[in-house]
């Protein structure tokens, strides 16, 4: 009886302290910065190996890229299938906004920029992440092949305050 009161007590720990791949509690290395879930719609037909963002200043002043792109957010080869998601933290200060970029795994294992395919228009679907109203962000991208424009594309693209359950 002891040892399984011992077992379900263990079972309990372990469950607690499993979180879906969130970041760790904010601390002051993460004041100020935007939280985001970013989402690989379930009806995307790539996971998304690449993401990077670039700076474009305050919401209210319309797009000023300032610096360069990040580096991936995607850590160690990490990517995100159809229908999954990964949490992390960005520095993007509130009332400001970015400009997103993706990259994904093709059919030969290779990753594709999505802005380095020929004839890509960069007035394809908007990719924006914005830090407005809210230090939470939920972000939701499916990616498609087009044929129409025989190439891959953003095919919807969201973000809105707060995290979705």
């Amino acid at each position: 009886m002891k040892s399984k009161l011992l077992f379900l007590l263990l079972l309990a720990v372990l469950i607690i302290s499993c979180d879906d791949d969130k970041p760790a509690a904010p601390s002051d290395d993460n004041a100020g910065k935007l939280y985001v879930k970013f989402i690989n719609e379930a009806a995307s037909e790539y996971d998304i190996s690449v993401i990077q963002i670039r700076a474009l200043g305050l919401v209210t002043e319309g797009e000023n890229p300032t610096g360069d792109w990040s580096e991936n957010l995607l850590r160690n080869g990490e990517v995100i299938k159809p229908g999954q998601y990964k949490y992390f933290y960005l520095d993007i200060p509130n009332r400001h906004w970015s400009k997103a970029r993706i990259g994904v795994y093709s059919s030969q294992g290779s990753t594709i920029m999505l802005h380095e395919q020929s004839g890509f228009n960069v007035a394809f679907p908007v990719t924006n992440i914005t830090h407005w109203g809210n230090d939470k962000r939920t972000v939701r991208a499916a990616v498609a092949y087009s044929s129409s424009e025989q190439m891959i594309l953003v095919q919807s693209w969201s973000d809105w305050a707060g995290i979705e359950d």
